[in-house]
């Protein structure tokens, strides 16, 4: 009902409506899966920066290339990202139990050999208890109090640790057994062999079930929009990664073979009938690869894939201009890097231009550069997707992100 009138002045009368604003959502929240020394293996973790990484999955390790994709993603410009560690066989959780708990490491390996258990009852109420998990300093890594064995309790120990712990899950709780006051560490954890690109174990790793495991941790997630699997080459299931980022509406940068010519990513790239099909619009693929310093070999220069950085640049390009620009061009500069593994000459960049492959570019004036934006795609000339290309790449668009072709 209107309000009575009685005096001149400006008056408001706000009526029902089903409109409602539509809230922004980000389009630059990366995805990395691959081998890590340590960390959960059952579940995409998200890190806000790289001291998250640093802090869960172990920081940077010469023996993978997971690592040192993320921190290019954050060098960058990325602000957001999910991180997949991909574990195989002989790779064991440690355990620890006390009394009627037991309890895992959130991943497999030996790192949770570090960390203590150490439970304290309550002085008024036998039934509930404190959990510390200490590091072989003495230092409190995780806290929790006011914990029940009882899985009905709203403080159940199970339901707090699956919820907030980076550490332990727990395995077992039995209501019937009060926990004492022990100090109990965690062994019996074991490391497998290091998960490589180009091994079978890798790629078992990383497909999964085709479900819940693997890759398909990401459909648990809110929203991912860039997907790398820093180094991996495997045509077919790079076909299923572009299908499972077309159902997810998510973006796939894919990396070339290290050690790749130009004449060999023209050949062996763009045209591969798993990354040009009806999902190609959802992939990417870069060539060369970079040469950043490497603070794990004291400095000194090695070849890394270049999906990280470029992630990074997407990122940065959304956050600064938006997504209807291009990441690439003069303005896309690659922050730590040295340069490529290949400088290219305007002649190859003008071969695999037009097959979608994206180049990155070290000119003597600049340093290194992504120099191509155009969707997989671009190489069978998909019709009603196209976006304009003068130069270095296509438009994007999506509430996600898609990649339309160049």
């Amino acid at each position: 009902m209107s309000a009575k009138l009685s005096y001149p002045g400006v008056y408001i009368e706000e009526l029902p409506s089903g409109v409602r604003t539509i809230a922004g959502v980000s389009t630059s929240i990366g995805a990395f899966a691959g081998w890590a020394p340590k960390g959960p293996g059952d579940r995409a973790v998200r890190c806000l920066s790289w001291g998250d990484y640093e802090r869960v999955f172990g920081g940077l390790d010469a023996r993978g290339y997971l690592g040192y994709a993320v921190s290019q993603f954050f060098v960058n410009g990325g602000l957001d990202c999910y991180v997949i560690r991909l574990t195989g066989a002989g790779d064991v959780a440690a355990t620890a139990v006390v009394d009627g708990l037991e309890v895992a490491a959130t991943g497999a390996g030996t790192w949770a050999h570090a960390y203590t258990l150490a439970t304290k009852p309550r002085t008024d109420d036998a039934t509930r208890f404190r959990l510390d998990v200490v590091t072989a300093s003495g230092a409190i890594a995780e806290s929790y109090t006011n914990l029940s064995l009882d899985e009905a309790d709203s403080r159940s120990v199970k339901a707090v640790l699956a919820d907030e712990s980076q550490i332990l899950s727990v395995t077992k709780a039995d209501k019937a057994k009060a926990v004492t006051a022990r100090s109990v560490p965690l062994a019996g954890g074991t490391d497998g062999p290091v998960l490589l690109p180009g091994d079978a174990a890798f790629a078992t790793a990383l497909m999964g079930d085709g479900v819940a495991t693997g890759i398909y941790q990401l459909s648990r997630v809110d929203a991912f929009n860039l997907l790398n699997v820093p180094g991996y080459t495997d045509a077919t299931n790079l076909g299923r990664l572009a299908k499972f980022c077309r159902d997810e509406r998510a973006l796939l940068l894919v990396d070339s073979d290290k050690g790749a010519s130009a004449e060999g990513a023209a050949m062996t790239g763009a045209p591969d009938a798993s990354l040009t099909g009806d999902d190609g619009i959802n992939a990417a693929f870069f060539y060369p690869w970079l040469l950043a310093p490497d603070p794990q070999q004291e400095g000194r220069v090695r070849p890394f894939p270049p999906g990280g950085s470029v992630a990074g640049v997407y990122a940065r390009t959304d956050s600064a201009r938006g997504v209807w620009k291009a990441p690439a061009g003069t303005d896309a500069t690659l922050s730590g890097v040295a340069g490529v593994v290949k400088a290219m000459t305007d002649a190859e960049n003008g071969v695999l231009n037009p097959l979608a492959v994206n180049c990155i570019r070290k000119f003597p004036v600049f340093t290194a550069r992504s120099y191509g934006g155009r969707a997989h795609c671009a190489a069978t000339t998909r019709s009603g997707r196209s976006g304009s290309t003068s130069g270095s790449g296509a438009r994007r668009s999506s509430s996600k992100r898609a990649c339309s072709a160049g």
